[in-house]
Formats: C-alpha cells, structure tokens, sequence
C-alpha cells in the first residue's frame, strides 16, 4: 500500500489530538469496566470459535481475486472492444461470485454477530459497547485521562494490570496489523479536490492531523517499548518499511535540552517522497516541542514550533490545555517484565543496519498470528536498533530500523 493511496483522515488511534468527548451512556465504575473484560473476553471465544469459518471466507477471497485477475485479463486480451465487459459478465460462473464484497459480507456477518451476542450477553447495547471500546482504548493504550472524575481515575487505575493485557496486544496480530496499515498510509494530506496541500492550506485543524500521523508512525506499533532515556543533544535516524519495498519513510527525533523546570524541548523530522510523474518530490515536517514527564513512557505537550511541508519559515503552534498525552510505549503501555525479556530473548547477534554492525540482544515475542522481534543494544542512543514484526522470517510486514546516529543536535525552528 502507498504511503498517499489513504487519507489522513483514516488514520487509526492518534495519539496526540486535542481530547474529544466521546458519547458515554454512563461514568466509569469498577463494575463498568468488570463487565466489558467478560464482553471482551466472550467475543474473543466466539471468535476463536468462528476462525475456521473466517480462515475458509479469506481463502475464498484470495481464490476470487486471482480468479477475476486472470479471468478479465484473458478477456481483455481478445482485442474485442466489449472483451473485458464480456469477462466481468463471466465472473460468476468462473469464480463463484460477482465481487469480493459478496464474499467478505459473510465475515462482517460473523464478527458483527460474535460482537452482538458478547455485549448483550454482558448488559450493553453494540453501540455502547463499541463506544466503550474506544474510550477504553485511548484511556489505556494512549494513556489519556482528560475529563476523568477522580472516581473514574480510582477505577480505571485499579484495573490497569487487566487492560494492559487487553491493549498490549502483539505487534504481529490482526489491530496490529491494521495499524501498520494505516501507518503505511501516511504522507503529504490531500484537499477536497485530492491535490496536495499547499501552504496557505495548512489550516490548524490540518496541521494537527498531519502531526497526529506522524506521532502514530513513530510510535504506535509498539516498536519503541525497550527505550531507554536519551541524553541532551543525542538524536538517532529511523527508516520504516511495510510490506511493500517502495513503501518507505524516514523519521528522525532527538533530545534538545532540558529546562529548569523539568521540562525536555524534543526534535521530530519526518521525510516522505512521492514520484509525480518523472520527478521524485520530498516531503518535509519538522517539530520541535517541549514536554514534560507524566510517568515511565508519557510525554505532555505544552509548547510546539513546526515547519509543515512547503513552509519556508516555522510556526508556533497553539496547544490547547486538553491536549492529550503521548504515549511513547505505543500499544503496550508499559514496558516487558525482566522475567519476560528474559524468557524472550533468544541470544546475542551481529546485526546490520546503515547504522553499521552491532552486537545486540535479540529478543522476539510470539502469539499465533504471527511475532516480534527487537534487537537492543546499548552502543546507540535509546538502547534499541532494530524492530521486526512478521508472520515468518520470509513474510516480513514492518521494519523500523536505526540508520544513523549522534550527538550535538541543535534547534533547526530557533526553540531556546
């Protein structure tokens, strides 16, 4: 998928967006969040349940994609004007269905009713339920407690430990790779029309979304959950690759300086290219803000310069007093125990990055979609230089790689 096939807009789970009310039909009690575990966990079981009728509907799928392929090629290929009209009139017989949509509905079918049975079963509506997901979500995955009463903390921090266990969900398992798919998606913003965004268009509210992407991509798979703290000046360059070669992009971050007060003034570049026509074009966003520590992992915003793409002088940009925090430990929310790092770790190993050769710690976590593999090592700055999520060591769907580091980073928006 390209970085530009999606809009922004499809982006899943911002981690740093102004706080939006979200429709509650009621305030978060211990008894609440009690009954959504047994929800959740009655929909995971119908589910599991269900997985070789869905794992037979997807094999469906993959027959009928490559079914019409060939079938419309062939047709188009009679050199008849209605050749490939003729193909499509074919489909059905041939390959059993006049679209994938045909097929897939009997998925949404099966999970839709697995949805239904689970929330009714536990005294909500699907509409509640689901609105009770996303709330729960941003609360522990994104570690945002804007607007809770000091009850509503009390009870969700008194289920923290189970929840982690419902969000912290492998880097390699079907959210995860939902996620990779909208970080795949990132790029330059399109307008109403589908044209880039111009200067003059970088409306507040569209800034924001394109920063909001560029956080997601940075740190919402999971990848950064064996940081380790910078020091003043350290900056490290990241390269990220989906399943696709082309499908690449280069981020960069480093610690600036530290205030009197507490707080830490961060560098973010992101470079994205795209081909218009025979021209290869870069684009460019750089922030630099200043946050301070809300606990192991959690970063809030008070203060943000940018240069957004096609800027020829930086902004200031207006943070609002509800902006949420940054989870820097992505899904997780927290990092692995020793004893689990230890039950990980599969050995010591030279790895090759255009950082150069390293002698790191690999340590690969596993559930039955798929795995994921870090390599941590303290010779570069944040103690990691490789993340992999796969379904297998030939079928590779995430790479974040360290590609160069140092020290000495300096302000390039003038912050002081």
């Amino acid at each position: 998928m390209s970085y530009r096939n999606t809009c922004l807009i499809a982006v899943i789970g911002l981690l740093l967006i102004p706080s939006m009310a979200i429709a509650q039909e009621s305030s978060l009690t211990v008894e609440v969040l009690d009954r959504y575990v047994t929800a959740h966990d009655r929909e995971r079981e119908l589910l599991t349940a269900a997985a070789p009728k869905l794992a037979d509907i997807d094999e469906r799928v993959r027959k009928f994609r490559e079914c019409k392929t060939a079938f419309e090629a062939a047709g188009s290929m009679s050199g008849s004007r209605l050749g490939g009209l003729a193909a499509r009139a074919g489909i059905r017989a041939r390959c059993g269905a006049n679209s994938e949509a045909d097929i897939t509905k009997e998925r949404r079918e099966i999970t839709g009713k697995a949805t239904s049975d689970a929330a009714v079963g536990s005294g909500f509506t699907v509409v509640s339920y689901t609105r009770l997901r996303t709330r729960l979500e941003r609360i522990y995955a994104n570690g945002d407690r804007a607007g809770l009463s000091a009850p509503e903390v009390e009870a969700v921090e008194s289920r923290a430990p189970r929840f982690a266990n419902i969000f912290g969900i492998g880097a390699t398992s079907a959210e995860a790779r939902a996620l990779v798919d909208a970080i795949n998606s990132l790029g330059v913003p399109v307008n109403r029309a589908g044209g880039r965004v111009a200067p003059g268009q970088w409306t507040a509210e569209l800034s924001w979304m394109y920063i909001n992407s560029m956080f997601m991509m940075m740190y919402g798979t999971g990848a950064n959950v064996f940081d380790k703290p910078y020091q003043p000046g350290q900056w490290t360059r990241w390269q990220m690759q989906g399943e696709d070669e082309d499908d690449k992009q280069t981020v960069e971050r480093a610690y600036l300086m530290a205030t009197p007060d507490g707080g830490e003034w961060w560098h973010f570049k992101s470079i994205s290219t795209s081909r218009e026509g025979n021209r290869v074009v870069a684009d460019t966003l750089v922030l630099e803000g200043l946050f301070k520590r809300q606990g192991e992992g959690t970063l809030q915003l008070l203060r943000m310069r940018s240069k957004m793409p096609g800027d020829r002088e930086p902004n200031e940009m207006m943070v609002p007093q509800n902006m949420s925090t940054v989870n820097t430990l992505g899904m997780y929310g927290a990092p692995p125990t020793t004893e689990s790092i230890e039950g990980a770790t599969i050995g010591t190993e030279t790895i090759r990055t255009p950082a150069g050769n390293t002698n790191a710690k690999r340590v690969r976590f596993s559930s039955p979609e798929g795995r994921a593999d870090w390599w941590i090592t303290d010779q570069v700055p944040g103690g990691w230089i490789k993340y992999r999520a796969s379904e297998s060591d030939s079928e590779v769907t995430y790479v974040m790689e360290l590609i160069a580091h140092g020290t000495g980073a300096k302000s390039e928006l003038g912050v002081r």
